[in-house]
C-alpha cells in the first residue's frame, strides 16, 4: 500500500482490437538541473479487470473532488516488453482510510505567516 496523489484518470476500449485500457496520471517530485526545473506528469496503468471497475471508481472520485485526490493504492506489478511496471490494483481515499482524522478544508491547510 502506498499513498499517491492522482491528478487525472481515464479508461476505455481500443476500437480496432477491443482491448480494454486504463491509466492515471500523477506529478513527480520537483527536480532541477542547469537547464530544467519543475514537476513532470507520469502515467501509471490501472487494473482493467471487471470492465475497468477500479478506473471507473477513480474517475468518479476525481469528479466528486473537482481536483487531485490522495489515495492509498494497492499496487501490483506487470511485465511490459520485459520491463517490470507498477499497476494500481485497487485504492481507498486517504480520507476514507483514516476516518479518525478530521477532514480539513484547503483554507485550514494554509500556512500562516508570522507578523514581521
Amino acid at each position: 500500500m502506498i499513498e499517491l496523489e492522482i491528478n487525472f484518470a481515464q479508461y476505455g476500449v481500443i476500437e480496432d482490437n477491443g482491448q480494454v485500457w486504463a491509466n492515471a496520471q500523477m506529478v513527480t517530485d520537483f527536480v532541477f538541473d542547469l537547464n530544467k526545473a519543475g514537476c513532470m506528469f507520469g502515467t501509471i496503468p490501472i487494473l482493467t479487470d471487471n470492465n475497468n471497475a477500479v478506473a471507473k471508481r477513480l474517475v468518479e472520485e476525481l469528479k466528486r473532488a473537482g481536483g487531485p485526490i490522495k489515495i492509498i493504492a494497492e499496487q501490483g506489478n506487470k511485465s511490459v516488453k520485459g520491463r517490470i511496471s507498477s499497476i494500481i490494483k485497487d485504492f481507498k481515499l486517504v480520507d476514507d482510510f483514516s476516518k479518525s482524522s478530521p477532514v480539513s478544508s484547503p483554507a485550514s491547510r494554509m500556512i500562516e505567516k508570522p507578523n514581521a
